[in-house]
């Protein structure tokens, strides 16, 4: 018997989550973009999908974007803000103990002239809210700070940076990579008041190859990718149905779970 001590790096697939990859995989194999009939049952599936992530997240069904995965919907946050926010200032806020997905996309943006502070963390691994409030100014038009930390696993006060925020009356656009957190603990993407959110699948017993990012109605982004009309022209591609599918169970059996173990 294998013992696994791994988690926060990679779930195992529940069986619920692989029996509906495989139905899909099998039985419901149309493009969702499509319009015959086998299309529109994809696009259904693919709808349900979507209710399950947002649902989960306290989100609306057309805020969710599905991607590839964390790293994907990461580098689509910082790339695709910083492509709307570049002629409003140049200034970005993260922190040091971000996942590789968030600071390498920093230090690109660093090379093409972007001002970047990384905040440290305290003792406890967290980072300050004081620390955040003093390096906000007037042209921050970006932050990412990360929900829970794939190491230490401290979580930060996401709610109290995006109302420093508000209260300074900025239009900083706030991200967090909330993949650690994901239905493990409770949170919902209003009272968080995060514009962008990056989750993945196979953190929650869900499939690789999944992952979404939460975009607040309204908010905008410059695409990654071109080349299509799929997830509301906002990410170009055929979505890999089989895994997007596995997500919504993993996402909806996770937050039942969460919701039971809170109470």
């Amino acid at each position: 018997m294998n013992i696994y001590f791994d988690n926060a790096a990679t779930t195992v697939v529940r069986d619920e989550v692989a029996d509906v990859v495989l139905r899909v995989m099998r039985e419901n194999y149309g493009n969702p973009s499509s319009m015959h009939f086998m299309g529109r049952s994809a696009a259904g599936e693919l709808a349900d999908a979507r209710k399950s992530v947002g649902d989960a997240l306290g989100a609306q069904p057309d805020e969710v974007c599905f991607t590839s995965g964390g790293t994907e919907a990461c580098n689509w946050a910082v790339f695709g803000s910083a492509g709307v926010l570049f002629r409003e200032g140049k200034h970005i806020i993260t922190s040091q103990i971000e996942h590789s997905a968030v600071l390498e996309s920093m230090k690109k943006l660093e090379q093409e002239g972007w001002d970047v502070t990384y905040l440290a963390p305290d003792a406890e691994g967290r980072i300050p809210v004081e620390s955040f409030a003093a390096e906000l100014r007037e042209d921050t038009v970006f932050a990412s700070i990360m929900l829970v930390n794939n190491e230490t696993g401290a979580v930060n006060q996401l709610a109290e940076f995006s109302r420093e925020i508000k209260r300074r009356r900025l239009r900083t656009v706030l991200h967090t990579d909330a993949v650690q957190g994901f239905c493990k603990i409770p949170f919902s993407v209003k009272p968080l008041g995060v514009d962008l959110l990056s989750i993945s699948a196979h953190k929650l017993h869900g499939p690789k190859g999944a992952g979404a990012l939460f975009i607040r109605s309204g908010s905008k982004l410059h695409p990654l990718f071109f080349g299509g009309l799929q997830e509301s022209k906002r990410r170009p591609g055929t979505e890999a149905l089989p895994a997007i599918a596995g997500f919504g169970v993993a996402a909806r059996l996770g937050c039942r779970e969460l919701a039971a173990t809170a109470s």
